[in-house]
């Protein structure tokens, strides 16, 4: 049960999760379900985003990705439409337009 609302703790936030204790509290309930229940009531009322749990390995430090630069796939496209013929590999250089 401590385990369950830890992870609810975690998926939802503090300011959530407190509120939602102090539902639970004022009503009196003890069900982790219910309390669950609660926490995604409180976060569809703030149109927050649904919280996803990812499990990851525990070697792994951060699990925040940084996108790299989109324009790489725009060249690619570019080269793709108008300088390669039908069936070969792109160049290691550019063609030049």
């Amino acid at each position: 049960m401590t385990a369950r609302t830890l992870k609810l703790l975690d998926l939802y936030g503090a300011e959530l999760f407190t509120a939602a204790v102090e539902e639970v509290i004022a009503r009196g309930m003890h069900d982790p379900g219910a309390f669950a229940a609660l926490c995604e009531q409180r976060r569809s009322a703030r149109n927050a985003p649904v919280p996803i749990d990812v499990p990851l390995a525990p070697h792994l430090r951060d699990r925040d990705v940084i996108p790299h630069d989109l324009e790489t796939y725009d060249a690619k496209t570019t080269w793709l439409a108008l300088c390669a013929p039908l069936g070969s590999a792109p160049p290691r250089m550019p063609c030049t337009l």
